[in-house]
């Protein structure tokens, strides 16, 4: 998942608020490669779905022979674009994935199914040196934009970026296998949890063990 083709993200603050009404197309056919940069001044959009088959990386890290089990995932782009103050463009992108993955449990090895909703903001620049230069922000992820964007490498990096660092099911949920003996979605007394020696090997170990107190 942590690979060099990786798209280029950073943080950054929402756009300016003189948009025009947005323009709806719908496009059937799935756009391979598309000007960002227009879609986005026209304030288009486009939805559909796309079939696992289609996402090679995101279907490595499915549970072995599951892969027929996917419904396809939903997708919806939204292109934003409004005048800064100075009457520079300033172009945006609404996304919205709905999926469910069937990964391995790292507690019981067993599958288990994860739901996700992704909705996330962006703002378009012209160059990966603007979107190095760009501040960190929360409320607005910045891309480069390109006139040949690769929509599906796109989306299926936005699913990789959801995924959990560490799959399992809810602490208790009756489809977690026994261990040792145990009922279902428990440890039997004094069985150490898989999930420690997982979170022992893997380098966010420390971050995602804070989130969790930090939600906790």
């Amino acid at each position: 998942m942590c690979g060099s083709d990786r798209v280029h993200r950073h943080r950054r603050v929402t756009l300016s608020v003189k948009a025009i009404p947005i323009l709806e197309t719908d496009i059937s056919a799935f756009p391979a490669a598309l000007d960002l940069f227009a879609f986005a001044q026209a304030q288009q959009a486009c939805s559909g779905e796309i079939p696992l088959a289609n996402l090679p990386r995101v279907a490595q890290e499915v549970f072995p022979g599951m892969l027929e089990q996917h419904a396809p995932f939903t997708y919806s782009l939204v292109g934003r674009f409004a005048l800064s103050e100075d009457g520079s463009p300033q172009w945006g992108l609404s996304l919205h994935i709905k999926a469910a993955l069937w990964l391995e449990c790292q507690r019981c090895l067993a599958p288990c199914e994860q739901i996700f909703d992704i909705h996330t903001q962006f703002r378009i620049v012209k160059t990966e040196e603007d979107a190095d230069a760009a501040p960190l922000e929360d409320d607005c992820d910045v891309i480069a934009g390109s006139t040949q964007f690769d929509v599906l490498h796109f989306l299926e990096e936005e699913i990789l970026l959801a995924l959990p660092i560490v799959p399992k099911h809810a602490d208790g949920d009756p489809q977690c296998y026994a261990h040792d003996g145990a009922e279902a979605g428990s440890l039997s007394e004094g069985a150490k949890d898989p999930i420690e020696d997982v979170l022992a090997k893997n380098p966010f170990s420390i971050l995602l063990k804070l989130k969790s107190s930090d939600d906790s």
